[in-house]
């Protein structure tokens, strides 16, 4: 007897459905003005969902770009699920086994530091029997954008003045143009069938939602080059929207993150502009492989991930990785990096400076020492007659303070002083977990 499909399309389209319909309740009971502001899917829809959470940087199988390093760094990570029929494949990007998966349903709905969301229509899952347990444990929600739910005169012309637009377009066959620029042609069948569908995905909302924040010198950039340049039009689509776009419009409010690599294609994109904040950017692989390297080892899957947690406080891996990506971006200017030996390089002499707070503070408890001990030595010759009085209560005192674990508290409390800030947050974190060597570490 064959086994009942669990991912029919049936089954997803009822799922896709209920995905609409609690949408469509949100938007019409939530207020025009609050739209930028209230959270949507709802915390409660989540399993756990801490307040410092973030959407995963996009994971490649070719970077060698994973997930796992992400999750000890921030409280919850959201990671989007791809309809990849082939297990291979998705064991391949998402760098866990098909036979991990109750253990990371298990963790998940235990701790909230893993969270799933459909990263298409629901119905786009059809056949992919794999995912069914995440599906029906998880129940992971699909990401809508805000500007589906606006109903203001304004926004509303805007709007479909940008869907007429691509509209036509289509007419004209845009998007089997605009494919072999945007999917690798070598790829397998599914592979360009999944990239086909981000495309209109990314036509869909990326192109109105820029119309929608007043991007129209943008926006006639990327219509005029449709047809003329594809790759530019498809390149200033994808990241205006990431970076302009998508960070106001989705209704999670999670903050945009990045590779390396991708930043360095957003930089080139826009550095004669004003458009692009800096200080909104953070690097949560790059950082949390780094730092994790520290004292212990950049997780490559689910255990090691899990074993790592274990050896750290959440709030200083929050801190400390707060606290370099600060010091990334304004140790990094507006240079542009090529690769990311050029990234790992600021950040070893980000952690090089932390490390002078400890030889600055060793010179100073050098002169403390000298300059107590010479206070010590007049009031001792002061002193020798009478064993009572001022003096010799501050002689007392002296000899109290003179201990090197006070001149060593008072040396770092001056070094720490004339520190950058990051870098005393970074030292502390050092200093903390140096005492805890003994704990196993892989290379």
């Amino acid at each position: 007897m064959k086994n009942k499909q669990r991912m029919s399309f049936e089954y997803l389209l009822d799922y896709q459905l209920r995905e609409r319909k609690n949408f469509g309740h949100y938007s019409k009971s939530t207020s025009q003005e609050n739209l930028f502001k209230t959270i949507y899917p709802p915390k409660e829809r989540f399993n756990k969902l801490h307040e410092r959470y973030s959407y995963s940087v996009a994971l490649s199988s070719k970077l060698n770009i994973s997930f796992w390093p992400q999750v000890p760094i921030t409280g919850s990570l959201i990671i989007p699920l791809d309809p990849i029929k082939s297990q291979i494949e998705f064991e391949k990007l998402y760098k866990f086994s098909i036979s991990e998966i109750p253990d990371i349903i298990k963790y998940s709905k235990e701790t909230g530091k893993i969270q799933f969301v459909l990263n298409q229509p629901a119905t786009q899952y059809c056949g992919i029997e794999y995912l069914a347990p995440i599906f029906e444990k998880l129940n992971p929600p699909l990401l809508f954008s805000i500007h589906d739910t606006i109903d203001a005169h304004e926004y509303k012309i805007k709007l479909e003045r940008a869907d007429n637009e691509l509209t036509d377009l289509y007419r004209l066959g845009l998007i089997d143009y605009l494919l072999p620029f945007y999917s690798n042609p070598n790829k397998s069948k599914e592979q360009r069938l999944i990239d086909r569908n981000t495309l209109e995905i990314s036509l869909e909302f990326g192109y109105p939602g820029l119309k929608l924040l007043g991007y129209d010198d943008i926006t006639d950039i990327i219509y005029d080059n449709f047809f003329v340049n594809p790759a530019l039009s498809l390149l200033l689509l994808k990241w205006s929207y990431e970076v302009l776009c998508r960070p106001v419009t989705n209704p999670l409010h999670f903050s945009p993150n990045f590779s390396q690599f991708e930043f360095n294609m957003i930089q080139s994109i826009f550095k004669d502009t004003k458009l692009m904040d800096k200080r909104k950017f953070y690097f949560p692989y790059e950082i949390g492989s780094f730092i994790l390297k520290k004292h212990t080892y950049s997780p490559k899957n689910f255990q090691e991930c899990i074993e790592v947690i274990d050896h750290y406080k959440d709030e200083d891996l929050y801190s400390v990785s707060d606290a370099l990506n600060r010091a990334i971006l304004a140790n990094m200017g507006d240079k542009v990096l090529q690769n990311r030996i050029e990234l790992s390089t600021i950040m070893d002499n980000i952690w090089d400076e932390a490390k002078l707070i400890r030889n600055r503070a060793n010179q100073i408890s050098i002169g403390t020492g000298i300059l107590i001990g010479a206070i010590g030595l007049l009031i001792d010759n002061l002193t020798k007659e009478k064993e009572d009085g001022l003096l010799y209560n501050l002689g007392y005192k002296i000899f109290e303070i003179s201990s090197p674990l006070y001149i060593n508290k008072f040396s770092e409390f001056i070094s720490k002083g004339i520190a950058n800030p990051y870098a005393v947050t970074i030292f502390d974190f050092d200093t903390n977990y140096n005492s805890q060597r003994s704990n196993p570490r892989k290379n």
